[in-house]
């Protein structure tokens, strides 16, 4: 199991580089990254809301 949980950790580091990669390759679009509240000290990813432009 450690290794399992071991090898997911930074599976999400790389989300807003995939927001950022979303906006400048398709204008126009929505992109939203939600952020786990309830963890103060380290960002934990919540969700991500994506609408591509036609």
């Amino acid at each position: 199991m450690e290794k399992l949980i071991d090898s997911t950790n930074g599976e999400y580091s790389r989300v807003f580089d995939y927001h950022l990669e979303l906006i400048r390759s398709k204008p126009g679009s929505t992109v939203a990254v939600t952020l786990d509240p309830d963890e103060h000290e380290n960002n934990v990813f919540e969700r991500m809301y994506v609408c591509l432009d036609g």
